[in-house]
């Protein structure tokens, strides 16, 4: 873990360092309409921690509510929710959180015509504006592109891309303003074994540098189960496990659940979540709520934050003040992105 700590660490040096960041929530429930007098509960009173350092999965069977959740913590879902949101101790404030935050969604959406290249810096200019030198803004991007990858195909049109090369490609272009809290919603989604845990392995090293890496999986193989730090699982809108994945067996086992040797921990919660080895669902419910599995949640993976570090954090705002592009300067640079694909694409104009 240390090594992988100082590959993140030193990856990254024209970074300026971000104070970690810890999203905690509680008694959240959401609803949505259904009907003109009716509603339906999605997430039904659920609580949980994502501590900075480490990367999290949020898993469960289809229509449970990982989506839902991962929206609400992002701060795209407000209506018909209820409960309490905190970063760092300290009530959110959406508005600003967006600012600290990316969301990095299942489809991605490139500028086809541009260039890997050309995209990462028309995205250093918008993202970073005036705080940052053209000298810095290049460094920033050789040291993103270089850690996910990608400067093999740096001059590559976007939609030339492969599919791992697209995913990879969409974490850099969030990656350049350096967040300390990223959420993805299923980004192993079309790729093959080796590429997912490649994906998996380069969020878990964004982790280390003492980020907070959020993302929903949908039904992981057994090694990519175990490369997670932290696992939430949901069912019917409520939390039956959170803690260290692999430990789920353990979990299980308590309540008279014994995972067979063939088969993958997370496959095996899911079979349990169905209901195909009885009704567990209230027994896991009542015991996250009695704190009957703290002892599988691990809080030190990834923590590397100094004691004068957390002192500053606990006395100063969670949130870094940020300078906006002004209207002007965006608005010549998406003219020049527009006219440069135009150009690319002269027959389909004519």
């Amino acid at each position: 873990m240390n090594d992988q700590l100082l590959l993140a660490n030193k990856t990254f040096k024209a970074f300026r360092e971000r104070c970690p960041t810890d999203i905690e929530f509680q008694d959240l429930s959401y609803s949505v309409p259904d009907g003109r007098k009716s509603s339906k509960c999605i997430l039904k009173n659920v609580s949980g921690k994502f501590i900075s350092g480490q990367l999290t999965a949020i898993l469960g069977p289809s229509g449970a509510g990982k989506t839902s959740l991962l929206h609400i913590l992002a701060g795209y879902k407000h209506i018909g929710t209820t409960g309490n949101i905190l970063v760092n101790g300290q009530t959110r404030n959406v508005e600003k959180f967006k600012k600290i935050s990316r969301y990095i969604m299942q489809v991605d959406y490139f500028q086809p015509y541009l260039t890997v290249q050309e995209s990462m810096k028309i995205a250093a200019d918008l993202k970073l504006g005036s705080q940052e030198n053209r000298k810095n803004k290049e460094i920033m991007i050789n040291e993103s592109l270089e850690f996910l990858g990608l400067n093999h195909c740096r001059n590559t049109l976007a939609k030339s891309l492969s599919g791992g090369e697209k995913k990879r490609f969409s974490i850099a272009l969030e990656l350049i303003n350096n967040p300390p809290v990223i959420f993805l919603d299923e980004p192993t989604t079309g790729l093959d074994d080796v590429a997912c845990f490649q994906c998996i392995g380069l969020l878990q090293l964004l982790a280390r540098g003492g980020r907070t890496v959020v993302c929903v999986v949908h039904t992981p193989s057994a090694k990519l189960f175990s490369a997670f730090d932290n696992t939430y699982f949901i069912n019917q809108g409520q939390c039956v496990y959170q803690g260290y994945g692999p430990s789920v067996v353990s979990y299980l086992s308590n309540l008279g659940l014994v995972c067979p040797m063939s088969y993958s921990p997370a496959d095996f919660m899911m079979e349990v979540c169905c209901k195909e080895y009885g009704d567990f669902q209230n027994k896991m419910v009542i015991s996250i709520k009695n704190g009957r599995n703290t002892e599988y949640y691990k809080d030190d993976i990834g923590k590397n934050v100094s004691e004068t570090n957390q002192a500053t954090l606990a006395k100063s705002e969670y949130l870094e003040k940020m300078k906006k592009i002004s209207f002007l300067d965006q608005f010549l640079i998406l003219t020049s992105r527009m006219l440069m694909q135009i150009w690319r694409t002269k027959l389909v104009v004519y």
